[in-house]
């Protein structure tokens, strides 16, 4: 329900909206999931609805036994690298604007962030890009009689009690230690003070020493009476600051802090679920893949099977033939030509076989014994004087 005197409604990162929402199909709605979260022998059935991000994907939650949906999934499903500033300043305006008793319950029982009716949830939807989305899950009901899986990390004991038990021990030697120390050097100063004039007087006053040592001896059992006096009150500071280590220890848990085990929980269990469907998926794809392989190689078997039967397949025209046997032995089987072979043509060299005609062929003989006689006449000469030599 609406207050009045709201205050006025801070900008929405819109720079920041999930741009996923924009392609959101409304023929394929995503799945609402339920969770059972124990603590402390308390019981909370949460739905959940996944939204994906550009990062990865992200949960809108909503708890059954009050109805409330959390606006602090919405905020973060709608605007995924919005700033905390951004959250800080819609919840703040959500407080204040909308009467949110009930929607959240206390103790062990209380969820981390800012819970809001399902009507405040889907008047918020449209400015979020959420209104295909969101009242699927604020419809969403368990199915009866369903055992839902339970979360293991929210029964654990919340670490409430170790911090202030490692606390305790830790101040209070240190305060010992510090009061303690002040108190020596107070009694050091005042010793060396009485000893200092003892020494210059003893000299001189020989003849009187009767006289001048009862006095002197007076002097010196009074100095060192005040020291007991000082840590007397030094003691009662002790107590002071003990009580005030323990006393702020109960009352510093915020409640939020409570229901951190709760969020850790359901981070785990959805991150657990994540995984289960990336194998599921990874299996089924295996199995599609070996599925396809063995039809491949089934319609292969096929082919090579119509290939045999084709080659096999005999002509109506010729009779069919046996298949010869493998272990006969091949022989040559030569047959003679039945029709008359002419002579070959024998290849020669194209420059030998040119057609002359007889008067080059006269005239080249002329040229060659021309040239044997010119080269007679001039080896003859050498010949002659190698002979005579």
């Amino acid at each position: 329900m609406k207050q009045t005197g709201a205050l006025e409604r801070p900008p929405l990162p819109t720079q920041h909206l999930n741009p996923h929402l924009k392609h959101f199909d409304p023929a394929k709605p995503p799945q609402v999931k339920f969770q059972e979260i124990v603590r402390d022998g308390e019981s909370t059935i949460v739905a959940r609805l996944k939204i994906q991000t550009p990062s990865g994907h992200a949960f809108v939650l909503r708890r059954l036994d009050t109805g409330a949906i959390s606006l602090t999934t919405m905020f973060r499903a709608a605007f995924p690298t919005a700033t905390d500033d951004h959250e800080k300043a819609e919840s703040n305006w959500i407080r204040a604007t909308y009467d949110l008793t009930g929607t959240n319950k206390g103790g062990r029982s209380r969820f981390a962030g800012t819970w809001v009716t399902p009507d405040i949830a889907l008047q918020l939807a449209d400015s979020y890009r959420l209104g295909t989305v969101l009242p699927i899950l604020a419809k969403a009901v368990p199915e009866p009689g369903v055992v839902y899986r339970r979360s293991t990390r929210a029964q654990q004991p919340t670490p409430e009690q170790s911090p202030a038990a490692a606390k305790e021990p830790g101040p209070a030697p240190a305060k010992k230690r510090r009061e303690a120390s002040p108190a020596t050097p107070k009694i050091a100063p005042a010793t060396p003070v009485a000893v200092e004039p003892v020494v210059p007087t003893p000299p001189p006053s020989t003849t009187r020493q009767t006289a001048t040592p009862p006095p002197r001896r007076s002097t010196r059992h009074k100095s060192p009476a005040p020291p007991p006096a000082a840590p007397l009150p030094v003691r009662t500071p002790r107590s002071t600051r003990s009580r005030k280590v323990a006393t702020p220890e109960p009352e510093s848990v915020p409640e939020e802090a409570e229901a951190e085990p709760v969020a850790q929980a359901m981070a785990q269990d959805i991150m657990d679920e994540d995984i289960r469907e990336q194998k599921a998926l990874i299996a089924r794809l295996k199995q599609e893949r070996a599925r396809r392989a063995a039809q491949e190689e089934g319609e292969e078997a096929e082919g090579e099977e119509e290939e045999e039967e084709e080659a096999h397949e005999v002509s109506p025209a010729k009779p069919a033939s046996k298949r010869p046997r493998e272990d006969e032995v091949l022989k040559f089987d030569f047959k003679e030509p039945t029709q008359e072979i002419g002579e070959r043509a024998i290849a020669t060299n194209r420059r030998v076989s040119l057609h002359m005609t007889p008067q080059r062929k006269s005239a080249a003989w002329g040229a060659l014994a021309f040239a044997f006689a010119l080269g007679a006449v001039n080896l003859y000469p050498t010949v002659q004087s190698y002979l005579s030599i």
